[in-house]
């Protein structure tokens, strides 16, 4: 199996299971988008200050053409800016998730869904449709309220 279709497989599996336990048991939900936030932001800040290029190189020649322009004309002048402020959003996000009540669990949930709904434009750099799974499951996380 190539590397591409393990990580589909992969991804496509903890998709399913993050939306079935989202769905079954909404609080312990919230601290797996928690930690998946969090440790992408851990992540996107340490490769953004180590190989910012990557993001570049990486997205832009699977991304839908809109996205692919955007990424080679406006990212690729500071993508470790790009990136770290997508870091810092992923990390309000998944703060959000654990702490937040009422009006900021909402506001969490809404950019956490909106993060993953948005970064479909990547096609294979976001696993598409996974990603669109993952936003299905973090919006059945109001459902506890």
């Amino acid at each position: 199996m190539s590397p591409i279709a393990t990580g589909y497989l992969v991804t496509s599996i903890a998709s399913g299971v993050m939306l079935v336990v989202a769905w079954r048991w909404p609080r312990f939900g919230r601290l797996l988008f928690a930690v998946l936030f969090g440790g992408a932001a851990v992540f996107n800040a340490v490769n953004a200050l180590r190989s910012p290029q990557v993001y570049v190189e990486g997205f832009a020649p699977h991304a839908i053409a809109p996205m692919r322009q955007l990424i080679e004309r406006v990212v690729s002048l500071a993508p470790d800016a790009f990136v770290l402020a997508v870091a810092v959003g992923q990390l309000l996000v998944a703060a959000a998730l654990v702490a937040g009540r009422g009006v900021f669990l909402v506001l969490g949930v809404a950019g956490a869904a909106s993060f993953l709904v948005g970064i479909s434009w990547l096609l294979v750099g976001a696993a598409f449709p996974t990603n669109l799974v993952l936003a299905a499951g973090v919006l059945l996380l109001l459902r506890q309220r």
